[in-house]
């Protein structure tokens, strides 16, 4: 089956469903699928990579108004034969713009506002306009379905992800001026508070042999480079910003970590499984059925516990340790998230929706 699919989301800047869209584009583009993308607010810095792929790009800018952004999203959705929204901001306006086409609306994480009774209200009735829901985990269904969406037009689709050739790993001691006896530990996500970085903070100061590495940017940077400074981590924590050699970073790393709060897949995990960079994470929402075993859990904002999984870290060099874990990762990322397998759900979803 192939057609004319508009995808909707709510920004094209780097992020977790923003690189999975990525993955979905690219994969039914090469099935043939006719596809173009809008998307809501800020500058769109993907734009250039489905712009590669000879997918057309929208702004809606919803800054300049939502029944203008409305009229636009209107008009595209005319010209398709399918419209499938991504994450809630843009899940609510699709709801109120994709007239008769069949609509399927992505979650890809827990959004605390829908804790607000009459919010969650408000997406529960525009909900309705969806042929069908996609959840990435099973934990992201329950969440919306405890909130009052139809558990019997959910269907579960993780994230697919496809492993490239092995990384040369990022010489640390070269890229962040790091001494080769510090334990390297590697940190990437928009610095919100979901992400826990706060918490990996203040662990950190009760670890005076490790550096961390903190890749992404986020409206919290400069309130955690304040509490890095408050610990007095200022020579023991680099702000990377945004990087685009993640998985190098891994492959030199001695281990990737992930204190989320909550979290709807943490497809970052998928990248640091394909390297095969052991992860420390918390054990809430969908990450210990993503790990699969792989990983070291810890209890989400207990930086205690965390403390204590920094401290068992094996040196990076232990091949001993390293390469059994590394198969297992690799075992479990092909079982639970291969790329043609995601594809072929959204793909007989698709034809669900056309047909409902």
């Amino acid at each position: 089956m192939t057609g004319r699919l508009l995808h909707v989301i709510t920004t094209l800047d780097p992020g977790g469903a923003e690189n999975a869209l990525i993955d979905l584009v690219t994969g039914l583009a090469e099935r043939g699928w006719d596809q173009r993308i809008a998307w809501l607010k800020d500058a769109g810095a993907l734009q250039s990579v489905f712009q590669a792929l000879s997918v057309p790009c929208t702004n809606l800018d919803v800054a300049s108004g939502w029944w203008n952004a409305r009229d636009q999203l209107q008009e595209l959705c005319r010209n398709v034969d399918l419209v499938h929204s991504h994450l809630l901001k843009a899940n609510t306006l699709a709801a109120l713009s994709s007239g008769p086409r069949p609509l399927i609306g992505s979650r890809h994480n827990d959004e605390a506002i829908l804790n607000r009774k009459p919010v969650a209200l408000l997406h529960r009735l525009l909900s309705t306009r969806e042929s069908r829901h996609i959840a990435i985990s099973d934990a992201v269904a329950d969440f919306y379905i405890d909130r009052g969406l139809c558990q019997n037009k959910f269907r579960v689709i993780p994230y697919g992800f496809q492993s490239g050739p092995p990384p040369v790993p990022v010489d640390w001691s070269v890229a962040f001026e790091i001494p080769a006896s510090r334990v390297r530990l590697l940190h990437a996500g928009r610095l919100v508070p979901q992400k826990g970085q706060a918490v990996l903070l203040e662990a950190l100061s009760s670890i005076p042999e490790a550096h961390l590495v903190i890749c992404g940017v986020g409206p919290l940077e400069q309130e955690l480079k304040t509490l890095a400074t408050d610990y007095g981590l200022t020579d023991r924590v680099t702000f990377a910003g945004f990087r685009d050699d993640l998985s190098a970073l891994m492959a030199g790393a001695d281990a990737f970590v992930l204190p989320s709060l909550w979290e709807g897949l943490g497809r970052v995990l998928l990248e640091a499984m394909a390297v095969g960079c052991p992860v420390i994470a918390s054990e809430t929402s969908a990450i210990p059925s993503v790990l699969g075993g792989t990983g070291t859990l810890v209890p989400p904002g207990n930086p205690g516990a965390l403390i204590e999984a920094l401290r068992l870290i094996p040196d990076r060099n232990d091949t001993s340790f390293r390469q059994p874990l590394a198969d297992r990762m690799a075992t479990q990322l092909a079982s639970a998230f291969a790329l043609p397998m995601m594809l072929d759900r959204h793909e007989a979803l698709y034809e669900e929706a056309q047909d409902a």
